[in-house]
């Protein structure tokens, strides 16, 4: 399954409210949105971690407030 993002899952709330299948400000199970928990399913957890080489220029930015201080 391709990597979906939060502008997927937003996308697909916003597709259901524009065909009136359910309307801003109505409490809306996440079953009543079609396709939106599998939009869901590929979002990273709350708690998850990162290499600091994988985040581009974190190095360099540490680096620099190590020489700063």
């Amino acid at each position: 399954m391709a990597q979906a993002s939060l502008i997927d899952a937003n996308q697909v709330f916003f597709d259901a409210v524009r065909n009136q299948t359910t309307k801003p400000g109505k409490e809306v199970a996440i079953a009543d949105v079609d396709g939106l928990q599998a939009a869901l399913d590929d979002k990273a957890g709350v708690a998850h971690t990162h290499e600091i080489a994988d985040v581009n220029g974190l190095q360099a930015a540490l680096d620099a407030k190590q020489d700063a201080a």
